[in-house]
C-alpha cells in the first residue's frame, strides 16, 4: 500500500476466550466462543467482531460507488454472515464472509447495472 490514510490497532488477551481491545480503548471487550464451537457463550464472540467489521467495510464501499452515480442508498443496510467451519485441509475451525445481505435491493441493483 503506497500512502495509508489510516491503521488501526487491536490485541487480543488470552485468544478468543479473553478479551480485545484497541489502542485507543474505544473498543474494550471481554470475548467467548459461542456455544457451538465449544464456548460458554456469554458476551461477543469473535465471529460477530469479524462480521460487523466486513458488514461496514462494505456498506461504506457501496454507499461510495452510489454516490458516485447519484444514486441514493443513504438508508440501505448491509449484514454479513460470517461462518465458522472445518474443511480437509484445516482441522481446526476456520472463519471466512459467506454472505452479504443488502436492504432496498432494487438501488443496489441499479447500482451494479450502472457498473457493467
Amino acid at each position: 500500500m503506497a500512502d495509508p490514510l489510516y491503521t488501526a490497532q487491536a490485541t487480543a488477551y488470552h485468544g478468543r476466550d479473553g478479551a480485545v481491545k484497541s489502542s485507543d480503548g474505544i473498543l474494550d471487550l471481554e470475548v467467548h466462543p459461542p456455544t457451538e464451537l465449544g464456548g460458554r457463550g456469554s458476551g461477543t464472540n469473535p465471529e460477530q467482531l469479524f462480521a460487523a467489521g466486513y458488514a461496514a467495510c462494505f456498506g461504506s464501499s457501496l454507499l461510495f460507488f452510489a454516490a458516485r452515480r447519484e444514486i441514493d442508498i443513504s438508508d440501505s443496510t448491509v449484514t454479513a454472515l460470517a461462518t465458522a467451519g472445518r474443511n480437509a485441509k484445516a482441522p481446526r475451525p476456520n472463519m471466512a464472509p459467506n454472505c452479504f445481505r443488502v436492504t432496498r435491493p432494487s438501488d443496489s441493483q441499479r447500482l451494479i447495472s450502472s457498473c457493467e
